[in-house]
């Protein structure tokens, strides 16, 4: 059986002042998102989850695999 790759993004983010998964991280534009969803292509994985609150859907939606 493969492991699932479980992105627990539902912070609110207060302390830091908005939603930080979606903030750019580095000089290429990659946020905190795309690093977590980067794992989502490994062979020994099932197809991610992604646990977050309705303020990130829109934002991660697009990212997660269809099929």
């Amino acid at each position: 059986m493969k492991p699932i790759l479980v992105i627990m993004a539902a912070g609110m983010g207060s302390r830091y002042g908005g939603l930080k998964q979606i903030d750019p991280v580095d000089e290429q534009g990659d946020k905190i998102i795309d690093f977590s969803l980067s794992m989502q292509n490994a062979p020994d994985l099932k197809k991610p989850f992604l646990l977050s609150k309705k303020k990130m859907r829109q934002f991660s939606v697009n990212a997660l695999p269809t099929d």
